[in-house]
């Protein structure tokens, strides 16, 4: 397994997938804005770093299995995939993964970064995270600086697998606003941040 042909390498497929990202997210948010342009009806929060860990493949396989998906796109926003990334190193930081692959190898993937650059691998170099397939039933954002993820859902149906497994996915609440205030001034969020978090991510009441 060369872990290097799971990366993008060619422009073409590079803007299809931006296509797809672009209708799916909003790129160039932050928390606590609306980061998906595209309009789910539940979301669950969690800590950024599940993301890059080997647990969160089991999320994943439980996600595309539901859906019967065979791959999904891991993407590196930030830095930024062109002007860095595909500059510096002539590939993107835009990665399809089989949902075939074991934990294990979810890792090795992440943690491969371009020749004598290790410290720019996903696993090391990513402040903002994308993950979606092609169901377009949900889709993940994080954000490392302040260490939390996000999955819009598009049904609920299928969320108390995921409220109950050992991840720890929630819905916003007092625990995950503690959680972003660990990375402020004074660990203690604004009101406008609070209520803008508020805003737009707590139309998940009706499950």
């Amino acid at each position: 397994m060369e872990f290097k042909d799971f990366f993008i390498h060619d422009l073409q497929t590079f803007n299809t997938i931006n296509k797809d990202l672009e209708n799916i997210f909003n790129s160039n948010e932050n928390f606590p804005m609306q980061v998906f342009d595209k309009e789910f009806k539940h979301y669950l929060f969690e800590e950024f770093y599940l993301l890059t860990s080997d647990d969160f493949w089991n999320t994943i396989q439980y996600l595309t299995n539901i859906f019967n998906e065979k791959e999904i796109i891991f993407a590196v926003l930030d830095p930024n995939p062109v002007d860095y990334f595909y500059k510096e190193f002539g590939y993107f930081n835009y990665l399809k993964l089989p949902t075939s692959l074991s934990k294990k190898d979810y890792i090795n993937i992440l943690e491969y970064g371009p020749k004598n650059y290790p410290a720019d691998a996903p696993l090391h170099n990513s402040e903002k995270i994308v993950l979606f397939s092609s169901s377009r039933q949900w889709a993940i954002w994080g954000e490392r600086s302040l260490d939390v993820c996000v999955m819009g859902f598009e049904n609920s149906t299928f969320l108390n697998p995921l409220l109950t497994s050992p991840n720890h996915w929630s819905y916003l609440n007092k625990s995950v606003e503690k959680l972003i205030s660990l990375n402020f001034r004074n660990m203690v969020l604004t009101k406008e941040f609070k209520d803008d978090l508020s805003k737009n991510y707590s139309n998940n009441k009706s499950v």
